[in-house]
């Protein structure tokens, strides 16, 4: 049974990678291109600034050191093997939770993802995010012991907030499912400290990890308290965010205009449908087939959503990543008919 298991997860990363190799091998430029440009200069040129997240550059320079500069296929190459696991990942989070076939439906599912395939092939953040994602949820349902997951947890969650900082948003969820809480944040700031410390003295002023376009430019709290005394503006406010994750995708403007001039754009449409596909059917299979010895995996993703939708100002919906992943996986349950559910065995969160 367990290599008929390793056969399927196998099939299912090489059949994810195939899928992103080729797009990787055929695409010239950055799909998505809101933070292309800053990206690839702080790669090149350097320059972080005081509040710079630094990992994706620093890997882009690493590949462009390697493969020459502005080398985008090497980037996509990258990015598309990245993909693969986080495919692999999902499949393996979904065979735990239910079946062997649910975790391959899982990862059929993710393979052919319109958008998990496009943030491949993009110069943004998005592809390793979601392998942060997936790979915390993934920690959850992974036999090990507890100060090990609460060890590799706080890990993760380091490397990702130097990613895209809101991740530190899945720090509650995890804080309050996962065990050896301290581990976790021991863990977690000795990846983060050290970066924030040497910005801070270079810049001399606190320099907190961000992003090459600073997303949480205005806080929430800012926002309330400019408009304390208009309730309905605080709660159109926390609907425009809610409105951003569920309906906008970050490049909707651009797309929105392409369209208006009468180009077809079949990306445009493809993204579109399918993440309404997943978004609905997704949100009613995990409202339908999520049981308390999930929590492990479903708390932090959802937690950190509805944090997103109260705490940041919002502008776009890239954020819907830090969810994808749960909602396909729970989608994938609904499309495999199973045996009575059997309790988790490698789930053992306090």
């Amino acid at each position: 049974m367990n290599v008929l298991r390793g056969k399927k997860l196998l099939f299912v990363f090489f059949l994810a990678f195939g899928i992103r190799l080729l797009f990787a091998l055929i695409t010239r430029e950055s799909v998505d291109a809101a933070d292309a440009d800053a990206l690839d200069d702080l790669a090149q040129w350097g320059g972080f600034g005081v509040s710079q997240a630094p990992l994706y550059p620093l890997m882009l320079r690493a590949v462009y050191a390697i493969c020459g500069p502005g080398n985008l296929a090497a980037v996509f190459i990258l990015q598309a093997l990245v993909g693969s696991f986080t495919v692999l990942f999902m499949s393996l989070i979904a065979s735990r939770l239910w079946s062997e076939r649910t975790g391959l439906a899982a990862g059929l599912i993710g393979a052919v993802y319109p958008d998990f395939i496009f943030y491949g092939v993009s110069v943004e953040t998005e592809s390793l995010v979601v392998l942060c994602v997936v790979s915390m949820m993934a920690i959850a349902v992974i036999d090990l012991k507890d100060t090990v997951k609460a060890l590799v947890l706080g890990v993760v969650l380091g490397l990702g907030v130097l990613i895209q900082a809101n991740l530190v948003l899945f720090l509650p969820g995890l804080l309050l499912t996962a065990r050896r809480r301290l581990v976790i944040c021991a863990a977690f700031a000795a990846i983060l400290v050290p970066w924030m410390t040497l910005s801070s003295v270079a810049h001399r002023q606190f320099a907190p990890a961000q992003n090459a376009r600073d997303y949480a430019r205005v806080s929430m709290f800012k926002y309330f308290a400019e408009n304390a005394k208009s309730f309905r503006r605080q709660m159109n406010r926390i609907y425009v965010n809610a409105l951003f994750l569920y309906n906008r995708h970050y490049e909707s403007r651009e797309e929105e205009e392409s369209v208006s001039e009468g180009k077809a754009d079949v990306s445009y449409f493809v993204r579109k449908y399918s993440y309404l596909v997943v978004l609905l059917l997704g949100s009613f299979a995990t409202a339908k087939y999520l049981r308390a010895e999930h929590r492990g995996v479903a708390l932090p993703p959802l937690a950190a959503f509805g944090l997103l939708i109260l705490l940041v100002m919002l502008n776009d919906g890239r954020h819907r990543v830090f969810l994808e992943p749960l909602l396909i996986i729970y989608l994938a349950r609904m499309f495999v008919r199973e045996r009575p559910e059997r309790a988790l065995g490698g789930m053992r969160n306090g």
